[in-house]
């Protein structure tokens, strides 16, 4: 038989793998022999905003496991995120899949930057990113306003 002839797919093949949108990345301190884990997800669309952060910032949704504790962090790539004090934080909501949005606490990082915002309490973040298909974040923006910012968080292995 022609190997031409064989078609490329069939209808009873194995079914198509879903690709998960979770990177996951390993970090080694050669100093202390430790290693810090990542796990990160981007939005499926860009934030628009006006000049001089135009063009599309990117939203990520990232997990990091540092000296054993976990943390589950926001983060854009151009923008400044005003929810919350920086000194103080704040609070803002969440809402996996077709459930009930729930409010979940913010903080800035040790350095006050504005692209950055860590969520808590991360352990019930973390379970429910475990096993939800998408997760929908409120965060206010510096001259934007609030914006609703959607991760497919489908297939999260976090073991850390």
């Amino acid at each position: 038989e022609n190997a031409a002839e064989v078609p490329a797919e069939t209808a009873t093949g194995p079914p198509a793998v879903s690709r998960s949108n979770w990177e996951y990345f390993e970090d080694a301190d050669k100093m202390n022999g430790t290693s810090t884990y990542h796990a990160q997800a981007e939005a499926g669309k860009l934030l628009n905003f006006d000049f001089p952060y135009n063009g599309g910032s990117v939203a990520t949704l990232i997990l990091r496991n540092k000296a054993g504790k976990s943390e589950v962090m926001f983060s854009i790539s151009k923008g400044q995120i005003v929810t919350g004090n920086p000194v103080e934080g704040g609070t803002t909501r969440v809402k996996f899949d077709d459930e009930a949005p729930f409010s979940v606490s913010v903080t800035y990082p040790s350095d006050y930057s504005s692209d950055m915002i860590f969520l808590s309490p991360a352990k019930k973040l973390i379970s429910k990113l475990k096993s939800a298909k998408t997760m929908l974040i409120e965060v206010e923006f510096y001259d934007e306003g609030v914006r609703q910012i959607e991760f497919d968080v489908e297939k999260l292995e976090w073991n850390h």
